[in-house]
């Protein structure tokens, strides 16, 4: 079972769904009226037993950010773990041809028709090896949110 902080704050039970899986990412997503606008869905790795952290560092640095913009946004964040690491690797994931993902972490603006806009391989690369990397992270995830917030 994947360690969540989900699991544990009863704020963000409140406040978002529970994290999902790609095959379950569909029915959870038909349910999205339940939870305010704007919605976004966030291609996040699996929790590394032994670590007990994401597998992926990228995300380890942007899902916290992800999470603290979209509150701060008064959206919902659809947390969706992409599996292990040889899992996601695997060139036919569901999600590489569902929504044409092509790295973790992604996020994707949920609109009424579907996937919109989305901040993928900039995320993914962002902040790597900088002093300031968890800044730049956050402030990257601003800048994209208010964009699709002033498109709405």
């Amino acid at each position: 079972m994947a360690i969540n902080t989900y699991d544990f704050v009863e704020e963000e039970k409140a406040a978002s769904p529970p994290p999902t899986t790609p095959d379950q990412l569909e029915a959870t997503l038909k349910n999205r009226s339940k939870y305010p606008e704007p919605h976004f869905v966030f291609l996040t790795s699996n929790i590394d037993p032994e670590r007990r952290i994401p597998w992926c560092p990228d995300v380890v640095r942007s899902l916290p950010a992800a999470r603290r913009q979209v509150k701060k946004a008064g959206g919902t964040l659809f947390q969706v773990n992409v599996g292990d690491r040889p899992t996601w690797k695997d060139p036919d994931h569901p999600l590489r041809h569902s929504l044409q993902a092509t790295g973790v972490p992604t996020i994707i603006h949920w609109t009424k028709d579907g996937p919109g806009q989305r901040l993928g391989k900039d995320l993914e690369q962002l902040g790597r090896n900088q002093p300031n990397g968890e800044q730049q992270v956050e402030d990257k995830l601003a800048e994209f949110i208010a964009s699709v917030k002033s498109e709405a």
